[in-house]
């Protein structure tokens, strides 16, 4: 049986400390970003994430995100799911809960459309599983 932790990111995060501003996650959004927003938005996904009280560590494993998306605007489902994998994977490594991102530790990642967050806001749910081995490398 393997081992798995469960926890919700935000599909936007607001960056900046004069002026506040809301950077969606998703490709669209990510590679026109200038490299200050970039960091901000880094920073903010792993305090989100330390801030969880998760206790885990996994050295190979799996991610599978499930979209809420906070309205009927058709969206991308990959364009949410790469971003936010970035961002997570990474705060993930940082706060000490996986050992790397790269393949020979995360093999597998999926996304999935779960329908729409009826408060409006959008979030993702984030299921990381732990995986007995992975390909060889």
């Amino acid at each position: 049986m393997s081992n798995s932790v469960t926890f919700i990111v935000p599909m936007s995060i607001d960056v900046g400390v004069r002026k506040k501003k809301t950077i969606w996650l998703n490709l669209n959004n990510i590679h026109t970003m200038h490299h200050q927003q970039y960091n901000g938005v880094k920073k903010k996904m792993k305090k989100i994430i330390s801030e969880l009280e998760l206790d885990f560590y996994y050295d190979t494993y799996k991610v599978h995100y499930g979209v809420y998306l906070p309205d009927k605007l058709k969206r991308d489902v990959a364009n949410v799911g790469a971003v936010v994998d970035k961002f997570v994977c990474d705060a993930l490594q940082d706060l000490g809960f996986t050992a790397e991102d790269n393949y020979e530790y995360l093999q597998h990642i999926t996304y999935e459309y779960m329908g729409y967050d009826p408060d409006g806001t959008g979030y993702v749910y984030v299921t990381v599983t732990e995986t007995d081995s992975n390909k060889p490398v």
